[in-house]
């Protein structure tokens, strides 16, 4: 099947809003398996991506429909563009929906069958609203020292978390939303990554099974924070990959236990950044 082939797989995004293309760009990234299709490719696109809210991308829509390629299109917006589409997402999308909806899109391409929002994954949550927060994000490079991802937007949570990392040699950097972390993870590798199984945008247990999906990040351990004392997050989360679940509010022993295991004590060479 086209999904176990090495070669990545071509998405062309049409209309969509530059906060959107970041965030689809950085999750294609993550995930190893898509890439976003450029106009001088010597190949054609596997599926398109379009924003039907968009007038170009409405035309290119009409455009195609005169003289139709087969293509597989996926529709984001309040506008549907009619059963030529193979799924369409309303406003605002889950971004684990627009995956599996791509996914589905072009194993069915040859059966053009609608794919109904409600039968997509809901195990990932939308893409925030607050963006230019997140494409703001200062991004630095570390190349040698032991990083974690605190995603958490609780003051108090991850400045005990990252105080504690901090102490055992770790760079830490830390972001409230989900859509935030995303765009870090494409860009940089990570040891450990605590995150909020509640987070004001998104479900914080869709970064664990991201985490788990890609091939380059699949080893990066995944800790879960969550108020929930019951058995809904640990399952959920043990589904998607986590490898901890940590109750909150974060006993200090129970952190420290999970550190010991997980964070042993990482001292930085500083011979490495020596001019």
């Amino acid at each position: 099947m086209i999904f176990e082939s090495k070669t990545k797989i071509s998405i062309a995004l049409i209309g969509v809003s530059k906060h959107e293309r970041t965030v689809l760009t950085s999750l294609f990234k993550i995930s190893g398996i898509y890439q976003e299709w450029k106009e001088d490719s010597s190949t054609p696109a596997s599926c398109v991506l379009l924003d039907s809210d968009d007038p170009e991308g409405r035309l290119w829509y009409d455009a195609e429909m005169q003289r139709p390629s087969g293509i597989p299109i996926v529709t984001i917006g309040s506008f549907y563009l009619g059963n030529n589409v193979a799924a369409h997402l309303l406003r605002p999308f889950r971004w684990g929906q627009a995956l599996e909806a791509l996914k589905q899109a072009i194993e069915q391409s040859s059966r053009r069958e609608l794919i109904p929002q409600h039968a997509l994954s809901t195990t990932f949550c939308a893409v925030s609203d607050t963006m230019d927060a997140a494409i703001s994000t200062q991004l630095r490079v570390y190349r040698t020292q032991a990083a974690a991802l605190v995603i958490n937007p609780n003051p108090k949570g991850w400045r005990y978390i990252t105080a504690e990392l901090g102490q055992r040699g770790y760079r830490v950097d830390h972001v409230s939303t989900s859509a935030a972390a995303v765009l870090l993870l494409a860009n940089f590798r990570y040891n450990l990554v605590f995150v909020e199984a509640h987070l004001p945008d998104e479900d914080g247990i869709a970064i664990c099974k991201l985490l788990k999906q890609s091939q380059a990040r699949r080893r990066t351990t995944a800790i879960i924070l969550s108020t929930d004392r019951k058995a809904v997050d640990r399952i959920r989360g043990t589904f998607s990959g986590c490898d901890v679940f940590i109750s909150k509010p974060v006993d200090p022993d129970e952190l420290q236990r999970v550190l010991d295991k997980l964070a042993p004590e990482y001292v930085l060479d500083e011979s490495c950044h020596s001019s």
